[in-house]
């Protein structure tokens, strides 16, 4: 399909005034009341009718079928029962509709062959006939900027015309994405709700808003990003479209929890895919994938307002406040948001140590409460923050009430406001003012906030911050693909023994280790290896060792060597299973993690991070696709400085084994198996081993193709 969503324009070009026909309309339907509604008040000036052979008495015009109707159709809308809408949706083109939204649902939703097959006839339809197809299971559209919005549900009452574009799987969502926009003072352009994305997928959405001559972000909510490797191909080159186009793509994703994946297949029969591999392959594309729909708003206005600023972004946030506590509180979320703060340079220290009193913090955060310095002196050195060259943005986290106007006895709260109003505008760094918990406007505030529009005024720091974070920090961190706990069927992975030999083989170091058939073996194994050690018991397909007591750790003499081993092996061999038992020397480090794997839809995937017998907890660790690109390598590097503590030596160690792992996988020795996981990987101050390790071989029939993986990352996102 062609063409834009500039829906009913020839109609209002050429003076005529089209209509909207709303098949299945009845005096009981909600959305019917609703797209009559919507269609009036955000001023389209055709008419609404109604088409039943009923003829329900309703407020608009009732007509009995389509061919009826006495007016150009700018657009159609079916509400009949689901093997009825085919024929529908085919009258609807042949009469030269362009723009049809299906409300019905019980297509490929209901989960059945016959649910399938209408809408799979439905889209066969839209492309023989060049129809726009709205749906199935979706609530419709709205084009505020061409004051065309068929949209079946209630519309907030502050939303404001704009340029925002909002996508949404979710009708009811969808909503919440435009209220949540409004209260943010964001104006939107055009919205639609997918449904069941059956024509209109997340990547044709966004390759309809970047057909649309406003220049915002294009932000929403969805379940699954596509349902094939084709999909995400096209997806993968409509984010790197919009990244060519500078147009900043968000979006909030369920589906993380496996409960959260179970409603959401339910509802648009999607396919959730993993929360963290879509935040990677989303970053690689210039895009953001964020907490939840509160937070989607907040960094669309962020975006917005620092987007629009006369100056390039520096690499942090400098953080300018009045409270101590306030400071110290806003630097712990700075910090566990990952949002950099800026390091001031020596002359913007200099000029805050001028002004500092003796209860002031003159770092960032800074905090100038007890200076008792004249006002211009403080605004004077204040003015060294926004001039200085590391600094992007800054951040006034605001803990007092809002002032309420002359007479408040709250003059001071008003200069401070009033003083980074002008310094933003000298500087041309932008600053959000952004309240520290959620409070009403105060008429001076909103006067304030639409006076300065250097300035953004929003309310919740929270989200503040973690806006901040997309914005000047680096993706988050990302957990590692958990494996189900238990036991899997025999040969399902190699065993503990077989895997190390396969890393040995490409050049992993691995810790000292011998393998033990009987526990008589036990004084020769520790004449051998230096004491303490560890035994892990080898059994093929058994990941989670721990949870058979399989792993004994500290065992520091021959005799209790022997005792452990005789005990494990009589345990594993008492339930009719094979087994024996790996010896290694226990070496202490900083564990880490080291996991590679293919997905059907993303192609290969490495997760990085902090490991040891609960990696579980999805905490400290990263994802990224394959192959790396140099700003994931710079992220592991400054991971392993951040939360490992790691030296340069013990980093380039790391960095080595990772990279390696990483060539092999993708295109070497480990290209034949599905999953390779170290854990742990140990760092230590003379190097790096492998302590554990797990590979499973690849699956027979994974739908991976991996020539879409070529795809250019988005021009705008740097190492830092």
């Amino acid at each position: 399909m062609t063409g834009h969503p500039m829906t009913g324009q020839l109609a209002r070009e050429s003076g005529e005034n089209g209509a909207v026909a709303m098949v299945g309309a009845s005096d009981r339907g909600f959305w019917t009341y609703w797209i009559a509604h919507n269609l009036e008040r955000f001023g389209y000036a055709g008419t609404v009718w109604g088409v039943n052979p009923r003829k329900p008495k309703l407020e608009i015009p009732v007509v009995e079928s389509l061919a009826k109707v006495p007016a150009r159709l700018d657009a159609v809308v079916i509400a009949v029962n689901p093997p009825a809408c085919p024929a529908v949706l085919q009258e609807a083109a042949e009469l030269g509709v362009r723009d049809v939204v299906v409300l019905s649902n019980g297509f490929a939703e209901a989960g059945d062959d016959e649910g399938r097959a209408l809408q799979d006839r439905m889209v066969a339809l839209s492309l023989q006939y060049s129809v726009r197809l709205y749906g199935p299971n979706g609530i419709g559209f709205a084009d505020f900027r061409n004051k065309f919005c068929p949209l079946g549900a209630p519309i907030p009452d502050g939303l404001t015309v704009g340029e925002v574009d909002v996508l949404s799987q979710s009708g009811s969502l969808l909503l919440m994405v435009l209220q949540a926009l409004a209260e943010e003072g964001v104006g939107v352009d055009w919205c639609v709700s997918l449904g069941n994305a059956a024509s209109i997928d997340l990547a044709r959405g966004i390759e309809m808003a970047l057909d649309r001559p406003d220049a915002g972000a294009i932000c929403g909510y969805v379940e699954t990003l596509g349902r094939s490797s084709e999909d995400i191909a096209r997806l993968a080159d409509a984010l790197d479209r919009a990244a060519a186009a500078d147009r900043q793509v968000a979006l909030v994703k369920v589906g993380g929890s496996q409960t959260g994946a179970r409603v959401a297949q339910a509802h648009t029969a999607s396919i959730t895919g993993d929360r963290e591999v879509v935040g990677s392959f989303l970053a690689r594309h210039g895009a953001v994938l964020t907490d939840d729909i509160e937070d989607l708003a907040r960094f669309v206005n962020v975006h917005r307002h620092l987007a629009r600023a006369r100056r390039g972004p520096g690499i942090g946030v400098a953080v300018i406040e009045g409270s101590g506590g306030s400071a110290a509180m806003t630097a712990d979320l700075a910090d566990a948001a990952g949002v950099p703060l800026s390091e001031f340079s020596p002359h913007t220290s200099s000029e805050l140590a001028r002004v500092g009193g003796p209860g002031s913090f003159l770092a960032n955060p800074v905090d100038l409460t007890a200076t008792p310095m004249d006002p211009q002196e403080v605004e004077r050195a204040l003015g060294s923050i926004y001039d200085d060259p590391a600094v992007g943005a800054v951040l006034v986290p605001f803990s007092v009430p809002f002032p309420l106007g002359e007479g408040d006895h709250r003059d001071i709260h008003r200069a401070i406001l009033l003083r980074h109003a002008r310094l933003a505008h000298r500087s041309s760094t932008p600053v959000v003012v952004s309240a520290v918990v959620h409070q009403g406007w105060s008429e001076w505030i909103r006067t304030y906030a639409e006076s300065h529009e250097d300035v953004l005024v929003v309310r919740g720091v929270s989200p503040t911050i973690r806006a901040l974070a997309h914005i000047f920090g680096q993706p988050g961190a990302a957990p590692h693909p958990d494996a189900a706990p238990g036991r899997p069927a025999a040969g399902a992975t190699l065993d503990i023994a077989e895997s190390r030999r396969v890393l040995e083989a490409i050049g992993v170091p691995c810790t000292r280790a011998l393998i033990l058939s009987d526990s008589a073996e036990a004084d020769a194994a520790a004449e051998r290896l230096r004491l303490p050690v560890v035994i892990k018991a080898i059994v093929p397909g058994l990941v989670h060792k721990e949870q058979w007591g399989g792993v004994r750790l500290g065992i520091a003499s021959a005799a209790a060597l022997a005792e452990a081993a005789a005990e494990m092996l009589e345990r594993i061999r008492g339930q009719g299973i094979a087994a024996s038992v790996l010896v290694e020397e226990m070496v202490w480090g900083r564990e880490l993690l080291l996991g590679v794997r293919r997905t059907a839809n993303f192609g290969p995937v490495a997760t990085f991070g902090l490991g040891g017998f609960e990696p579980e907890s999805r905490k400290n660790q990263i994802t990224s696709l394959l192959p790396f690109s140099a700003c994931d390598l710079d992220l592991i590097t400054g991971f392993m400085s951040a939360h490992a503590r790691l030296g340069p030596s013990a980093q380039a160690a790391v960095l080595d084994v990772v990279q390696l792992i990483a060539r092999e996988f993708t295109g070497g020795a480990l290209s034949s198996y599905q999953l390779v996981e170290i854990n742990p990987l140990i760092a230590t101050a003379d190097g790096v081993v492998a302590a554990d390790a797990v590979l499973q071989p690849l699956r027979i029939g994974l739908a991976y193709r991996p020539g879409w993986r070529n795809a250019r990352p988005a021009k705008r996102i740097q190492c830092r």
